[in-house]
């Protein structure tokens, strides 16, 4: 495992079986994945953080959208072709936000910034994320006064 945390057996056990049962569902990424935390009785968000662990373990490509005639093709060959030997180096990528739907660029330097820090690849555009960050903290504050 190329990270520098040692996972227990039983959490690479269940990597291989969010993997494993990713494999079996049909549909887009999403769509796969929401299968997977039903079947298995979690979140989308430990199923996709599974995933993602279990393809970093065996460095295959991770949830990075494919251009739009990759999607088309339906390709699952997971060769990892394109993708850069080296992490350190970014390139500006379009990006399309979940929420509104508009491109947007994540640069290079973001890209860097994410990947230094921990953080998961944005879904959202840079207003799409704030609208949701401060709909998330009315939330809370709201829940705090009951």
């Amino acid at each position: 495992m190329a990270t520098g945390t040692q996972a227990t057996p039983e959490v690479i056990q269940s990597w291989v079986e969010v993997y494993n049962l990713f494999q079996e569902c049909q549909g887009a990424r999403r769509e796969r994945l929401q299968q997977v935390a039903d079947r298995l009785g979690v979140s989308y968000k430990i199923a996709r953080r599974r995933l993602r662990n279990y393809e970093a373990m065996h460095n295959l490509p991770t949830s990075v959208p494919p251009p739009a005639a990759a999607r088309a093709s339906h390709s699952r060959a997971g060769n990892g072709e394109g993708m850069s030997s080296n992490p350190t180096e970014f390139e500006d990528r379009q990006m399309t936000c979940a929420d509104c739907g508009e491109g947007y660029v994540w640069s290079a330097a973001d890209q860097e910034f994410y990947r230094k820090n921990g953080y998961e690849q944005p879904k959202r555009c840079k207003p799409c994320r704030q609208a949701k960050k401060a709909q998330r903290e009315g939330a809370q504050h709201r829940g705090g006064n009951r």
